[in-house]
C-alpha cells in the first residue's frame, strides 16, 4: 500500500515538472521570437498600432508622402532599445529607409557635401523630439541645423529623456575625451510629462519603477541554496516569469497615454509640484551651462514649444490633445518662463511663441513636428547660436 502511493505521487510529480518544463520551454520560444509573437498576441504592434500609424501618416504636414512617413512610424516601432550603465537606455544599431541608427545609438544623418570633418562639432540633447519621431533622417532638427551651419552635428535625442539624463549624457561624453565644440540643450516638454507624474518624483525619468521592480527582483545572493533556486527556476518557472514581465510591460507602456487622463499627472492641482519641475530643469541647464564654461564648451539651452501653448494651428490634431496633459504645460511652462525672466541668462532662448499665428501645419501630436516645424526651429536655433559663439 505504502508502496503504491509514493509511486502515485512520484508520478504526479513527474507529470506536474513535465508540464511545468513544457509550460517554460514554450516561454523561452516566445520571448525569442520577440516582436513577432507579441504581434500574434495582439500585445505590441497589433492591429491597433498599426492603425495610428496610418492616421499619423495621413496628417496634412505629409501630403504626398503618407507611405514613406508610414514606413517610418514602422521602423521607429522595429529598432531594439538595450540598457544603458549611464544614462538608463539607447537604441541598437539600425538601417532602415527612413531610420539609421550608428553604432554610438545615436541617429544619423547624411554628411554635408565635401563636409570638413575638422570643423567644430555640435552636440545636441533633447528627447524625442530632438531624436525625430515623425520624420525621416534628414529631417531631423539636428540634420536641419548641420545644413544651415555647415558644422558637424551630432544628434544626441532620446525617447523620453528629460534634462537630468541630457546633462548625464553631455558629462559623460565629456568624461571620455569627445570633442565638443558647441552644445543646445533642446527641451522643457519630458521634463514637464514626467516630472507631473504622480508615482514619479522631479528628476526621474520615464522606467524608473521598471527598472526599480527588476533590480529589487534581482538575484543578490550567490549562495549554493540561492543558486540551486536560480538552476530550478530556469528550468521549470524562469521563463513563464520573464514572459509574464514582458507582458504586463507591454500592457502598462500600451495604457501610459491613457493613463494621463486619468489623474496620473499633478501639476495643475499641486503649485509646489510644479514649481519643483520648473526649477528642476533650470538647474540641470545651470549645471550643463556651468560644466560647458568650466570646459571651453559654447553652450545654449532652448525652451521648446509645446502645442497646448503659444497659440499655433492644432486643428488637425484635436483628438489627440487632452485637456489634463495641457493643463501641466500651462502650470509649469509660465514657472519656467519666469525663472528664466529673473535669472536673465544670456543663453537662454524661449521658442514657445516661434509657431504661433502660422498658418502651417506643425505638430503631429502635442509635442512633435513635421520636417517643415524641425526647418524652422533650426533655422532660429543657427541664427541665435551664430551671435553668440565665437566661431561660428
Amino acid at each position: 500500500m505504502k508502496s503504491s502511493l509514493l509511486k502515485l505521487i512520484a508520478i504526479n510529480v513527474g507529470v506536474t515538472l513535465g508540464l511545468l518544463f513544457g509550460l517554460n520551454l514554450l516561454a523561452h520560444i516566445v520571448l525569442l521570437t520577440g516582436e513577432q509573437a507579441m504581434r500574434l498576441f495582439n500585445l505590441d504592434g497589433g492591429p491597433d498600432e498599426v492603425n495610428e500609424d496610418r492616421e499619423l501618416a495621413a496628417l496634412p504636414n505629409y501630403e504626398g508622402r503618407s507611405d514613406e512617413i508610414f514606413q517610418h512610424f514602422r521602423e521607429t516601432f522595429d529598432i531594439e532599445m538595450k540598457y544603458d550603465p549611464y544614462l538608463g537606455w539607447s537604441r541598437e544599431e539600425f538601417e532602415g529607409e527612413t531610420i539609421t541608427i550608428d553604432e554610438n545609438g545615436d541617429r544619423s544623418h547624411d554628411a554635408l557635401p565635401n563636409a570638413n570633418t575638422e570643423s567644430p562639432r555640435v552636440y545636441i540633447f533633447g528627447g524625442s523630439t530632438v531624436w525625430g519621431t515623425g520624420v525621416v533622417d534628414n529631417e531631423t532638427l539636428p540634420a536641419f541645423y548641420q545644413g544651415f551651419a555647415e558644422l558637424q552635428t551630432i544628434n544626441k535625442g532620446e525617447t523620453a529623456f528629460i534634462s537630468r539624463q541630457s546633462f548625464l549624457s553631455f558629462s559623460h561624453l565629456l568624461a571620455a575625451g569627445e570633442e565638443i565644440d558647441g552644445v543646445i540643450f533642446y527641451e522643457g516638454v519630458n521634463d514637464v510629462q514626467y516630472g507631473c507624474r504622480a508615482e514619479l518624483e522631479v528628476n526621474e525619468h520615464a522606467r524608473t519603477q521598471v527598472f526599480a521592480d527588476r533590480v529589487e527582483g534581482g538575484e543578490r545572493d550567490a549562495s549554493p541554496t540561492r543558486k540551486f533556486r536560480s538552476y530550478w527556476a530556469t528550468l521549470f518557472f524562469g521563463a513563464i516569469g520573464d514572459l509574464s514581465a514582458e507582458v504586463i510591460d507591454i500592457i502598462n507602456d500600451n495604457r501610459e497615454s491613457s493613463a494621463i487622463a486619468e489623474d496620473a499627472l499633478i501639476c495643475d492641482t499641486d503649485p509646489e509640484r510644479a514649481q519643483q519641475v520648473a526649477e528642476a530643469l533650470v538647474a540641470n541647464w545651470e549645471l550643463a551651462h556651468n560644466l560647458a564654461e568650466a570646459r571651453g564648451v559654447e553652450f545654449m539651452a532652448v525652451l521648446q514649444p509645446v502645442a497646448y501653448l503659444g497659440e499655433p494651428r492644432i486643428d488637425h490634431i484635436h483628438s489627440v490633445l487632452t485637456a489634463e496633459q495641457g493643463d501641466q504645460y500651462r502650470a509649469v511652462y509660465p514657472r519656467i518662463q519666469a525663472l528664466l525672466a529673473e535669472h536673465d541668462y544670456d543663453w537662454v532662448e524661449d521658442y514657445v511663441p516661434l509657431l504661433a499665428a502660422d498658418e502651417e501645419y506643425y505638430y503631429i501630436d502635442f509635442c512633435h513636428l513635421s520636417g517643415n516645424g524641425n526647418q524652422k526651429i533650426a533655422q532660429r536655433l543657427y541664427r541665435d547660436s551664430r551671435r553668440r559663439w565665437s566661431f561660428l
